[in-house]
């Protein structure tokens, strides 16, 4: 595992969050790592904030089946898989649940291949990742077209392992997938670059979503990393060119639980910023209390990186 540094989150991090930081520093255009943890290595629910890593086991899945020759770049009954991917994350359920959407996805890449990606990819033998999301699976066909390729699967009916990930493994799973083209020697194995650009950024060619909304993991409904910087000015500044993925889950009785995983690249011309972030939260007051504090945290935490 990556060392941590702990001592920069003291006093900083309340004792009832549980956070994953990775900062990244290019050295002559190679990305570098820098781990902070609070807690980092604690076993939670992270409830829906792994959604994105169902996704991108099914484009695994997806891509292994087809000898390559497709991916979340398909549709399914007509739909790109990109438009599933961003009404999951911006919980658009016109349609289709969330929860159902992501369930399945996990009918497409597989629960037992869903659980090897934390124990055997990541190494993480005490964790567990395939459990769905407490509703029934979206009403879609596994039949696949993308291009002059076509895929059909049986859905993976086996039973669902709990969804019990620590911080630290989310936050890294997401550095995995986003450092795709720089770390040739983390990728997910199997997943192509144009799987990773539809997860993120959604389909390019949409049948739901104007090209003026948010799509992908970009649709996320948190704003944590957005309201932790000036994102007005960023944007003037980077000429558009930032970018934030982020995936936020809640749940749970008797006060509950916030998570959130993300991602943001805030080129500013000062101060410029590249992070991954992980956290999970116990509701311990009023939801709305909760949520602000996590976002103050956000913003101390980035101002932090910022500064580093």
């Amino acid at each position: 595992g990556e060392p941590f540094d702990v001592e920069p989150l003291d006093g900083v991090v309340p004792d009832d969050v549980r956070l994953t930081l990775i900062v990244v520093k290019r050295l002559d255009g190679v990305p570098r790592y820098r781990y902070f943890g609070h807690q980092a290595d604690a076993i939670n629910q992270p409830w829906s904030s792994t959604k994105f890593m169902a996704a991108a086991n099914a484009a695994a899945r997806l891509r292994a089946a087809s000898d390559y020759r497709l991916g979340l770049t398909a549709r399914a009954a007509g739909v790109p898989l990109g438009d599933l991917i961003t009404a999951m994350h911006a919980y658009d359920e016109g349609r289709f649940t969330s929860n159902g959407l992501a369930r399945w996805f996990h009918d497409v890449g597989g629960r037992r291949a869903a659980l090897r990606l934390i124990t055997r990819w990541l190494g993480r033998a005490d964790e567990s990742f395939g459990g769905n999301y407490g509703a029934p699976s979206a009403a879609l066909p596994l039949d696949f077209v993308d291009a002059d390729a076509t895929l059909s699967l049986t859905a993976d009916a086996s039973a669902p392992p709990a969804n019990q990930l620590s911080t630290l493994t989310q936050a890294e799973f997401l550095k995995r997938l986003v450092m795709h083209r720089e770390d040739a020697g983390t990728r997910l194995p199997g997943i192509q670059w144009a799987d990773l650009r539809v997860l993120f950024h959604g389909a390019p060619d949409s049948a739901w979503y104007t090209p003026d909304q948010p799509q992908g993991m970009q649709a996320d409904t948190a704003i944590y990393l957005q309201q932790a910087v000036d994102i007005d000015r960023l944007a003037s500044e980077s000429d558009g060119r930032w970018r934030i993925y982020s995936k936020l889950g809640a749940g749970g009785a008797r006060g509950g639980e916030i998570t959130h995983v993300g991602y943001a690249c805030l080129p500013f011309a000062e101060q410029p910023v590249e992070l991954f972030i992980a956290a999970h939260m116990s509701v311990n007051d009023a939801w709305g209390a909760a949520d602000r504090r996590l976002a103050s945290l956000y913003t101390t935490l980035v101002g932090m990186a910022r500064r580093l």
